[in-house]
Order: C-alpha cells, then structure tokens, then sequence
C-alpha cells in the first residue's frame, strides 16, 4: 500500500545502495521469477537504469518439478516444506524463496 511506502526511498536511491550487495550474484531466486523480472525491468527502466543480465531462477519451476501439489504458490509450497512464511512480506517472501531452491 502507498502508505506504507510514501516515507521511502525510491526504486533509483534503493537500488544504488543493493548494486554493491547482489551486483556479483551468480543468479536471483523468486518465486514466480518470471513476474519479478518484468517488475525489476520496469522499475529499471523508468529510472533509466540499466537492468541487470544476471539469470532468475524460479522457484514455481523448481517446485513443480519436483513435487506434486495441489498448488505451488507461495504459502503451499511453504507449508508442503514446513517453511516459516509471512507472505507478502518481502523477507520473508524472499527468505523462503531461498529456502524452497
């Protein structure tokens, strides 16, 4: 919601200070990559940024590779893997990404 993000930093200001943490990163982990990507090139992309070629993994496609759910969104997936979540929150989004690949 805007108004838990209007006081913040914007996309340009936050991703300068992240470049130097995940810029040599051999790859990203999302869940539903393909949307996160899109996102990140649009952001990019507004801020005239160049967006970054490191490869996203998936972790929808990891999931669904291996084991068959009834679903493979996010809270699923974390509750077939006993995977603490507090979906929607963006470190625990991101932390249980990690944990699912």
């Amino acid at each position: 919601h805007w108004k838990d993000i209007e006081r913040e930093d914007d996309f340009a200001t936050v991703w300068e200070e992240l470049q130097p943490r995940i810029g040599g990163a051999a790859y990203y982990v999302a869940h539903n990559a393909g949307f996160e990507q899109q996102v990140l090139a649009a952001c990019c992309d507004f801020y005239d940024i160049a967006p970054p070629d490191t490869e996203f993994i998936c972790t929808i496609e990891a999931a669904s590779a291996l084991w068959p759910l009834d679903s493979y969104k996010l809270p699923r997936v974390c509750q077939f893997l006993g995977i603490p979540l507090q979906h929607h929150n963006a470190q625990s989004d991101a932390e249980a990404s990690a944990n699912i690949l």
